[in-house]
């Protein structure tokens, strides 16, 4: 295995990116070569808008013999942080990701279970909240996913439409200094199952500073608030580390 990053910071601009490159050798199904690479970068545009960028890629080729074992991802994110300064109590966030993943066949689900499908998706989201009062903020969130999804990993099967919407509603109480309770009530419909549910979930978090939170909670429904997450097993209770700005 072969890796190298390299990165650049100045007072507007962050950017980092790996590459790695490794080889496996296996008797029984033959050689596999795998170049995979991480990309971010920020730029603090302005007081108020920071703008985000992230390429995830990987190709892992089997050669002629193998193409059972070949594996490609990519993921290539935007998105944009706004904070007006004239109103600070307004945040807003946008984000757009291309997503195209053939997972390899080595992986597999929570349940030992090999991972037997493959997906393109583009992914919108927009999310909003604002500080009501100085121990109150409301927010929401919606999500659009406008995909297909293939229930093979290779060529055997066709293409079917995944669409989907999220929306969300939540409130953000101080209960103490440096401690809040979140409550969120949350739908998800899938337009081409005709299928929808409607849940929601409870969290606590502990102020750490002025830019970071760390919570617990607990999600009432099996769905996620990302989209590209195609597992439905999320019901049950969760960490999660929120930055702002």
């Amino acid at each position: 295995m072969v890796s190298g990053t390299l990165g650049f910071t100045n007072k507007a601009v962050r950017w980092s990116t790996a590459l790695e490159y490794w080889t496996e050798d296996s008797s029984s199904l033959g050689d596999r070569k795998t170049w995979a690479t991480r990309n971010v970068v920020t730029w603090q545009a302005s007081e108020a808008l920071r703008l985000f960028g992230k390429a995830n890629l990987s190709v892992s080729n089997g050669g002629a013999d193998t193409l059972g074992l070949d594996a490609n991802y990519y993921e290539i994110s935007l998105a944009a942080a706004y904070r007006p300064v004239w109103n600070d109590k307004l945040n807003l966030l946008a984000k757009i990701t291309y997503l195209d993943d053939l997972p390899s066949p080595a992986q597999v689900t929570a349940y030992n279970l090999p991972i037997d499908y493959a997906q393109r998706s583009k992914i919108g989201a927009l999310d909003a909240t604002y500080q009501l009062t100085p121990r109150l903020a409301v927010g929401g969130k919606v999500a659009v996913r406008i995909g297909e999804l293939r229930m093979s990993r290779d060529d055997s099967q066709p293409w079917f439409d995944s669409k989907a919407v999220f929306w969300a509603v939540r409130a953000d109480y101080e209960v103490v200094r440096r401690w809040d309770l979140l409550a969120e009530l949350h739908k998800l419909s899938v337009t081409t199952a005709q299928d929808s549910e409607l849940g929601a979930l409870l969290a606590v978090y502990r102020h750490l500073g002025q830019n970071v939170k760390i919570g617990v909670g607990y999600n009432f429904t099996d769905y996620s608030d990302n989209l590209a997450d195609l597992s439905h097993r999320n019901h049950g209770f969760f960490f999660n580390v929120v930055g702002k700005f």
